[in-house]
């Protein structure tokens, strides 16, 4: 869904940063997690990275540039899978319109679904 909303960047050099540090921590992270981490990059003019269930974990493009180093960037992305491995938004899902939101946003429902 985010593919087809042209979301996702599918190309960018920003994945030669992104890469690195991302098989770093899924390295770490995999054995806690039974779905392969996947990370990707999304477009917003508003810095910030979510993750979703089922291991996958956007970081908005601004983000690169709004961090002061490598490291800001790594924290925030284990901040992220940390979220995935303790199932937050699974355990914390309540019915409102923002979750209905992101259930559409991330697992592509239209809105006659939900």
């Amino acid at each position: 869904m985010l593919v087809a909303l042209r979301w996702i960047v599918e190309s960018s050099p920003l994945y030669d940063s992104l890469r690195p540090l991302a098989d770093s921590i899924a390295k770490v992270a995999q054995s806690r997690y039974p779905h392969p981490f996947k990370f990707f990059i999304v477009h917003e003019s508003q810095p910030n990275a979510f993750a979703t269930p089922g291991g996958n974990v956007y970081v908005v493009d601004s983000l690169f540039y709004f961090v002061k180093n490598t490291e800001q960037l790594a924290g925030t992305l284990c901040h992220e899978v940390s979220h995935t491995i303790h199932r937050d938004a699974v355990d914390d899902w309540t019915l409102s319109d923002s979750t209905v939101s992101t259930m559409r946003v991330s697992h592509g429902y239209p809105k006659s679904v939900l």
